[in-house]
């Protein structure tokens, strides 16, 4: 009797080979030899099934028992695979995104057509992917969902895949994040987009003609874009759309980061004042310590500034920490010059202003000499209140 029943509960517990929840395709260098032959999964998470994924039918949205068109639906669509293995980044990137918030997640599967050697092969199916999608979302749509509440991510070709999608609806999808090819470091991107969904920091950007400019300090007034101020980097981005609605044209944003995950950044913009007769060009190297006694160095390389008699130079710095009290501040100039006579630079006034949280005090210094490539190290001041 007892064996009876051992053996009918074995067989409740298992399971059948149709009842295991669809996974990502998984190939290896093998398959990207001999080539593969496009095939394209649509695996549907909710919050309702976080840990087991829904494979949807491609022409027949009403078939679905989690999708919900009257919520946000958010596509994520690899690229390249020249291995064939699943993207380390994709486990991370599900598990954030759906705790965001109440969407629809759908994983494009089409790792059969992304894994080859020949990479132009790839190329061509991205096209076939995007009909694939394009002809999903018409679904859904007819069942009751609204272009605005479409957001796909394109990671490499993937991001090709997400254009060619917004470009049959001329431009109406809701939101697409993607990278413009040979122009950045995929892996990184989409390191920093799940940086932006654990939300332990905001990355700024700040609207700027050129990087060169933003550099310089001249685009760092976050109030001139108020309400919106300025945008963050990343998932929350699309906070800032009116705003780039209002002003309909293509908005360019500039940041820096840390090296290491979250990749934060914490911005100062130094404003100095110099004295000296002679007009002076050379770097700013620029330290803080709190009153813990623990010292940080700016992890921005600055650009070279041209120092001219009671002229105000302001230039951009960053800190991977942030220190809510300042007791010291440590400046070292140099021209980078191996030969010839070190310089002196004579600073009027110096003015240290945190712009992750303008609200603070900012910190002045007057009256005090740098010898070149000498560190010079003082207590800061509060500066006195000025107008804007």
């Amino acid at each position: 009797m007892l064996k009876l029943c051992f053996f009918i509960c074995l067989v409740c517990w298992v399971k059948s080979d149709e009842e295991k929840c669809p996974e990502f395709t998984d190939l290896n260098i093998g398959n990207a030899l001999s080539g593969t032959e496009l095939q394209v999964q649509l695996l549907l998470y909710t919050k309702e099934n976080q840990n087991c994924s829904e494979r949807l039918i491609e022409h027949n949205v009403t078939a679905s028992e989690y999708l919900n068109t009257s919520k946000k639906t958010v596509f994520v669509i690899h690229g390249y695979r020249p291995t064939g293995s699943p993207p380390a980044w994709l486990g991370d990137m599900k598990k954030l995104l759906l705790s965001s918030g109440d969407i629809n997640l759908i994983i494009v599967d089409w790792n059969r057509g992304a894994t080859n050697v020949i990479y132009s092969t790839a190329v061509e199916n991205c096209r076939k992917v995007a009909e694939i999608l394009k002809n999903y979302v018409d679904q859904m749509l007819a069942a009751g969902a609204s272009l605005d509440s479409m957001y796909m991510i394109g990671v490499s070709l993937g991001a090709h895949i997400a254009g060619f999608v917004g470009h049959n609806y001329k431009g109406k999808l809701g939101r697409i994040t993607g990278f413009q090819y040979f122009k950045c470091d995929h892996q990184r991107s989409v390191f920093l987009f799940l940086s932006s969904l654990k939300m332990k920091c905001n990355i700024t950007a700040y609207p700027c003609a050129s990087y060169s400019d933003y550099k310089r300090g001249k685009c760092v007034d976050c109030e001139v874009f108020q309400p919106m101020s300025c945008p963050v980097l990343g998932y929350y981005a699309d906070s800032w759309k009116s705003q780039l609605i209002l002003k309909n044209s293509p908005t360019k944003a500039y940041l820096d980061t840390s090296d290491n995950d979250p990749f934060c950044m914490y911005n100062y913009l130094l404003d100095i004042t110099t004295w000296n007769k002679s007009v002076r060009r050379g770097f700013i190297q620029i330290k803080i310590t709190d009153y813990a006694g623990n010292t940080i160095e700016s992890e921005m390389n600055s650009e070279v500034m041209t120092f001219q008699q009671y002229r105000r130079v302001k230039m951009l710095t960053g800190f991977c920490q942030d220190f809510e009290k300042i007791s010291k501040i440590s400046l070292t100039f140099s021209t980078k010059t191996l030969l010839g006579p070190k310089y002196k630079l004579r600073i009027l006034q110096m003015r240290l202003k945190a712009l992750n949280n303008p609200e603070r005090l900012q910190l002045c210094r007057y009256d005090f000499v740098l010898m070149e490539n000498t560190e010079l190290t003082f207590k800061p001041i509060p500066c006195p209140e000025r107008s804007k």
